[in-house]
């Protein structure tokens, strides 16, 4: 990715990891809004599987708070 740019990765939710450009949504990391929005962009964008190791409600659940902690931490 190019400087100003970003992406979040997120992985065993779907069969294959996802990549989700985040900069159309902007780059104000330190208002609460970006981050909310950014966690419903990446939420809305997965196809979420369900399995033995884990059902669909708790990995949307884990991408929600995984995104979101990925993000503060960039702050």
């Amino acid at each position: 990715p190019e400087a100003g740019t970003f992406w979040v990765a997120i992985g065993a939710c779907a069969p294959t990891p996802l990549v989700f450009d985040l900069t159309p949504l902007g780059t104000t990391f330190e208002d609460a809004n970006f981050v909310e929005q950014a966690c419903e962009h990446i939420v809305a964008g997965l196809s979420v599987i369900s399995d033995t190791r884990a059902s669909d409600r708790y990995r949307l659940a884990m991408a929600r708070l995984l995104s979101k902690r990925v993000i503060d931490a960039t702050r």
